[in-house]
């Protein structure tokens, strides 16, 4: 046989990159509103859903898109940041949004960083600035990195919010948990996939918790 008739196998196809979903606010005019900066890559995607949410509270459709972490902002979203008033958040710590994206005069525009030591305590943590941003009189506190989210948690007397657990809820998750940071909970009620019963031990801890709370999703 010649060797011509051989062929070299084709270079192994590469996965493609996860999807992200992008908020409609990050093509919105930001001249003079209030901004929140926010990395944009598929590891980001629950700081991107507590920007959302943080975005609602405060009443601004400026989300900030600083791209993914290991490449510099896009210029387009550098000048939406530009016009952008001072103050606003940046969701994420330093691996995610480093402070090198942002130019000195953006530093000196005082954005406030939201991090915790994972992306749960993040989602706590966005839950509690926005009480704060919203003025209420009752202050929530989160000391702990996992808590909210982690479904053995003792939910006896404790204010309940329920959500799905598919991968379809993960945004549902996500608020829940920021939710959460809100309220000063740590009992999120997994309910399972939406075709299937909820599970007996979160059943369980349902019926442990006080009455009230909420239901995160349709």
């Amino acid at each position: 046989m010649r060797g011509s008739d051989f062929c070299d196998p084709p270079p192994p196809a590469e996965a493609p990159a996860p999807a992200v979903a992008l908020p409609p606010q990050a093509d919105a005019d930001c001249d003079g509103d209030i901004p929140i900066v926010v990395a944009s890559d598929a590891a980001a995607q629950s700081d991107l859903y507590s920007a959302v949410t943080l975005a609602g509270v405060v009443g601004t459709d400026c989300i900030v898109l600083a791209g993914p972490r290991d490449q510099p902002m896009p210029a387009d979203q550098q000048a939406r940041l530009a016009v952008a008033a001072a103050g606003g958040s940046i969701v994420g710590g330093e691996a995610a949004v480093p402070a090198a994206k942002l130019s000195s005069a953006e530093h000196a525009k005082a954005r406030t960083r939201i991090a915790g030591t994972d992306r749960w305590h993040t989602a706590v943590l966005v839950g509690i600035e926005a009480i704060k941003l919203a003025d209420s009189a009752s202050l929530s506190t989160a000391d702990a990195s996992a808590g909210a989210e982690d479904p053995t948690t003792d939910c006896t007397g404790d204010m309940p919010i329920v959500a799905a657990s598919d991968p379809a809820a993960e945004s549902d998750r996500y608020s829940a948990v920021t939710l959460a940071g809100v309220i000063g909970t740590d009992c999120v009620i997994l309910a399972g996939p939406r075709g299937q019963p909820i599970p007996a031990d979160q059943q369980a801890r349902l019926a442990a918790a006080a009455a009230g709370g909420y239901i995160v999703g349709g």
